[in-house]
């Protein structure tokens, strides 16, 4: 029986294991981690010395309770916090639906409007200032970007941004948020390391020897 060939989203064969053999001659097999390119991860100790990001995962009832917790949690310490919808709300269906009966607000936050949404984060411009960046650090990117936006910033520069979004909103992001601002007359530069939305890009680029080298 042939074995099937399995690739990447982009369309990248993946090999069965990896040696040094498969490095490009441009790569020094010997690099320790921390050196570029980085092969062997971009901290020279390791996770010993920068841990992976721990994140809390909350949200229930109202957006109004939802917001009280993110609250308590962020005085606690909690370093990044992810939003945890109801299933209604990941399904999009309102509260008062009636597949919805006995769902609302039960494993998440129930969100049917932009107006759950600002309360949820009440983050709003009030005298040209946002009232809060109390966030987690998704949310403060976010924020960033709408703030980019309201300036007209004609180059938009995201180093690996949606990185440390949920996977849900990481999804949203390269494939409707990316395209929607392209269309505006953005140009947009984004680094990243997931080749499952390389092809969201109109030309991409590898750094190879401290040169941009094309992939298209």
């Amino acid at each position: 029986m042939q074995e099937q060939v399995k690739k990447t989203d982009s369309g990248i064969e993946i090999n069965k294991v990896y040696t040094q053999k498969d490095l490009p001659s441009s790569i020094d097999g010997e690099l320790l981690p921390g050196e570029f390119p980085y092969t062997r991860g971009v901290q020279a100790d390791m996770y010993r010395g920068k841990l992976w990001t721990m994140r809390q995962y909350a949200g229930f009832s109202t957006a109004e309770e939802s917001n009280k917790r993110y609250h308590f949690l962020l005085s606690q310490g909690v370093m990044g916090l992810s939003v945890a919808f109801d299933l209604p709300t990941q399904i999009g269906y309102d509260a008062d639906h009636s597949l919805a009966e006995g769902e609302v607000g039960k494993v998440g936050v129930s969100i049917c409007s932009i107006e759950d949404m600002e309360i949820l984060h009440k983050v709003q411009i009030v005298e040209n200032r946002f009232t809060t960046t109390d966030l987690s650090g998704g949310q403060r990117k976010r924020l960033a970007l709408v703030t980019a936006q309201l300036e007209r910033k004609p180059i938009l520069v995201l180093d690996e941004w949606a990185a440390d979004q949920d996977p849900v909103f990481r999804t949203k992001f390269y494939r409707q948020v990316l395209p929607a601002l392209r269309e505006q007359g953005y140009t947009i530069i984004a680094i990243t390391h997931d080749d499952r939305f390389f092809d969201v890009a109109t030309a991409r680029y590898h750094m190879e020897d401290g040169m941009l080298v094309s992939m298209t």
